[in-house]
């Protein structure tokens, strides 16, 4: 199985929710390119995101929340690929710190 690098966020379209007067702001955030079905089910760890059928994420935010979202959703992203690589059922063992020695 080849790797692929987790897709980059290439924009984010911000919508203020005028009609309902909601302090949040509703984002979309196109990727570079679409995820994997894998990727799909791995992003369904993170619930605060919602992944689109296009190359997008859609989330909601307050406005002082927007920088921190994207940068949530870029490690996310990160994540989702890195376990969809992973074979279905792996069991995922620590992993050591630099010279630390075995027991």
């Amino acid at each position: 199985m080849g790797s692929l690098a987790a897709p980059l966020i290439a924009a984010v379209r911000v919508e203020t929710q005028w009609a309902s007067r909601s302090p949040f702001l509703r984002c979309l955030a196109r990727l570079t390119r679409r995820l994997t079905l894998r990727e799909r089910e791995e992003m369904l760890r993170f619930p605060e995101f919602s992944v689109l059928e296009e190359d997008g994420i859609s989330y909601t935010c307050r406005p002082e929340e927007a920088e921190a979202f994207q940068k949530r959703l870029a490690g996310a992203l990160v994540t989702a690929v890195t376990a969809a690589l992973e074979p279905r059922g792996a069991l995922r063992r620590p992993t050591r710190r630099p010279g630390a020695r075995a027991r």
